[in-house]
């Protein structure tokens, strides 16, 4: 099984629509990045699964 995501932090006084587009847009980059990427704000990207303490 794999995942990509695509995380974005919403900003104040931002519509719900334009925080999903943003999201939406950082999956997209998870994906063509290859399997197991998150993508955050600011193109950062993530590869494989780590754990958070």
């Amino acid at each position: 099984m794999t995942a990509s995501f695509g995380v974005a932090q919403y900003e104040w006084g931002e519509s719900v629509d334009t925080l999903l587009i943003r999201a939406e847009s950082n999956l997209y980059q998870a994906k063509r990045a290859g399997r197991d990427v998150v993508v955050a704000e600011g193109g950062s990207k993530k590869r494989g699964i780590e754990a958070i303490a």
